[in-house]
């Protein structure tokens, strides 16, 4: 299991004049915490998970999860996977292997093999019925092949 050594740099303290005072607080944290709550709404879920958050999570948390992309954000050039909390999804057998394929599917889809991929997240949906996470994954594959250029992640600007 990784380790992660948390890295805290930020800015914290009083914006303003002498009549209008905001406590302001600055830092990648907070920028990175607004870049995954804006992305969503491009995958219809209430939060998303960063990689290295998802690595502090027990077992049992990380089996709530489910991989998504992997993407950077504006402001940044780190690729990162990100992930969903599916904790509303029933336990069942099913469920639990539907999530392990579609997240084989994904790393296919970063690697590049977008034709498998697209192929296994159409059976998950056959499991899952309406599902954002599999509808904007495709969405992003059915745009063309990756090609030469595709470095396995991709750049999510919106904000």
């Amino acid at each position: 299991r990784p380790t992660f050594t948390p890295v805290l740099a930020a800015i914290q303290g009083a914006i303003g004049s002498k009549y209008k005072i905001d406590v302001s607080y600055l830092s990648p944290h907070v920028n990175l915490a607004s870049r995954l709550e804006s992305a969503t709404k491009q995958f219809g879920v209430p939060v998303l998970l960063s990689d290295e958050f998802h690595s502090l999570l027990s077992r049992a948390g990380q089996r709530q999860c489910r991989l998504l992309d992997r993407v950077t954000f504006k402001g940044s050039n780190r690729p990162m996977r990100i992930y969903s909390l599916d904790a509303h999804r029933d336990s069942s057998e099913i469920n639990r292997r539907t999530t392990k394929v579609f997240s084989k599917a994904v790393e296919m889809y970063i690697e590049g093999d977008w034709e498998n991929a697209i192929r296994i997240i159409e059976k998950c949906k056959l499991v899952w019925g309406t599902d954002m996470q599999c509808d904007t994954l495709l969405a992003v594959m059915e745009s063309g092949v990756p090609g030469d250029n595709w470095r396995g992640f991709r750049a999510l600007d919106e904000k």
